[in-house]
């Protein structure tokens, strides 16, 4: 049996939480990378019902903003996370955000339309560019090319 000290417990029913974002949630943030009302670039931040209008309508004007709206029991919405987090990683001045489609977040999800996970919106200057509904990613890749 190989032993490694980087080697990760996959359950198939859950999705894996970076070590960070657990501490930071355990701490009682919502969002471990936001900071007042901007988000930092390459990487992936939690934004709900009520950190909405903070960063997703407070976006600088000139940035892309990617809200990806999904389930914890959404299997398609667990295989495109890894593919969502790479995108994050190599796309600069755009801002990806995931919205849990969770009782707390209900109305919101609501609010903006959700009726199937995964669901990606695209927004710039608070206005929606675009929508991909499903696990359609080489339809994100080609709304992200068109609105980029």
């Amino acid at each position: 049996m190989l032993a490694s000290a980087n080697r990760q417990r996959v359950f198939p029913h859950r999705t894996p939480v970076r070590r960070e974002t657990r501490a930071v949630r355990a701490a009682g943030r919502t969002s471990p990378i936001c900071a007042g009302s901007s988000v930092i670039s390459g990487v992936v931040a939690d934004v709900g019902g009520d950190t909405w209008a903070e960063i997703v309508d407070g976006a600088p004007a000139d940035r892309l903003v990617i809200v990806d709206f999904y389930t914890d029991w959404c299997g398609p919405c667990k295989v495109l996370y890894p593919k969502y987090e790479a995108l994050a990683s190599e796309t600069p001045n755009t801002t990806f955000l995931r919205f849990n489609c969770n009782a707390d977040n209900k109305e919101k999800a609501k609010e903006v339309g959700i009726k199937v996970a995964p669901t990606f919106m695209f927004y710039k200057n608070g206005e929606k560019l675009g929508e991909v509904r499903g696990a359609k990613w080489d339809d994100v890749l080609a709304e992200l090319a068109k609105n980029s």
